[in-house]
């Protein structure tokens, strides 16, 4: 079940389960100091504790002199902003890239734990493991409930991407795709139709490998999936798919387009169809997808799907086509 797995935030592996062991809250910190530290001679590290409030040491009553790992945190802690890694070794990992610390619940030895972009180093110097979890000063009694354990073995697990041999052939791009998607997005009855304006700057579609680069990486975290559509191995359009909040991993949006000279021949009306029909064998409850009222093309193609369609009309606002009237649809899968 592809839609309702998680995986690791840093090699995207499945994850068989979630709970406390491998639910993680992000701290995000400025600024970093290590120095050296005698356990029995702290007082030169008052004058930073204030710009550093919150410190590790890699020394004991055993071994009195280390160091002191000392960071400045940018935000408060917010309990909402939680990820998932298979290993310590990817929470370091993750920690380094992103200049965190993760705070997590230590299963085993029933104590909050932490994983800091210095932990290889820290632990070291302490002769321990390179990535065991370091004792951190936790005032809420859990960062996770016991009960929120959800096993995902009964999920598939295997994360290559999906290549659908529907009608028309939809697959994971290739070098040779940059030029003619580029092309589509410049197409102003394109641009009209899908931002609902063709007044913005050509250079937000110029670098089309970045991109690549994002959907590629969304796909690995399970947040967006983007197919292209092919005839005789030609690209003639893409249909793609994003999560609408990490935290919300069961509702999803749907944005598509083809090239002019193959709209209005039923391309479209296929794709979508089969590419929901996918997407319910894999476990997702409903989708979303929004367009212009005055396309009446999209709007009759969103209800001739055969699934359960409602629709509303909202108000939208962005930086190219300011205020918009789009057309809501939800499909009940």
């Amino acid at each position: 079940m592809w839609f309702k797995q998680i995986t690791c935030d840093n090699c995207f592996a499945p994850l068989k389960n979630v709970g406390r062991h491998n639910s993680y809250v992000m701290i995000r910190f400025s600024d970093y100091k290590i120095m050296p530290f005698n356990i029995n001679h702290s007082e030169g590290y008052s004058i930073y504790q204030k710009q550093f409030p919150i410190a590790f040491v890699s020394c004991t009553s055993m071994k009195p002199n280390g160091n002191i790992f000392m960071y400045s945190i940018i935000d408060d802690i917010d309990l909402q902003n939680r990820t998932y890694f298979c290993s310590n070794e990817c929470a370091c990992k993750y920690a380094k890239q992103s200049n965190c610390i993760m705070v997590y619940y230590d299963e085993f030895l029933q104590s909050v734990k932490s994983i800091i972009p210095h932990m290889e180093q820290l632990n070291r110097e302490l002769g321990l493991s390179s990535y065991k979890g370091v004792s951190f000063n936790w005032q809420q009694e859990w960062i996770v409930p016991r009960n929120s354990f959800v096993d995902l073995e009964k999920y598939n697990s295997n994360i290559t991407f999906p290549d659908l041999n529907y009608p028309y052939k939809l697959t994971f791009y290739k070098s040779q795709d940059e030029y003619d998607y580029l092309n589509l997005l410049l197409d102003k009855s394109f641009q009209y139709s899908f931002y609902g304006s063709n007044h913005f700057p050509e250079e937000r579609f110029k670098n089309i490998k970045e991109h690549i680069k994002s959907s590629e990486i969304n796909f690995g975290r399970r947040l967006g999936i983007e197919w292209i559509i092919r005839e005789n191995d030609k690209f003639i359009g893409f249909i793609r798919m994003n999560c609408i909040s990490p935290n919300d991993p069961y509702n999803w949006y749907i944005e598509f387009g083809l090239v002019q000279n193959k709209r209005g021949k039923g391309i479209m009306k296929n794709t979508l169809r089969n590419v929901l029909k996918w997407c319910k064998e894999n476990g997702l409850d409903k989708a979303y997808a929004t367009c212009e009222v005055y396309n009446e093309a999209c709007n009759r193609l969103m209800l001739a799907m055969p699934y359960s369609v409602q629709s509303m009309k909202i108000s939208a606002h962005d930086n190219f086509a300011g205020n918009r009237l789009l057309n809501r649809f939800s499909i009940s899968l």
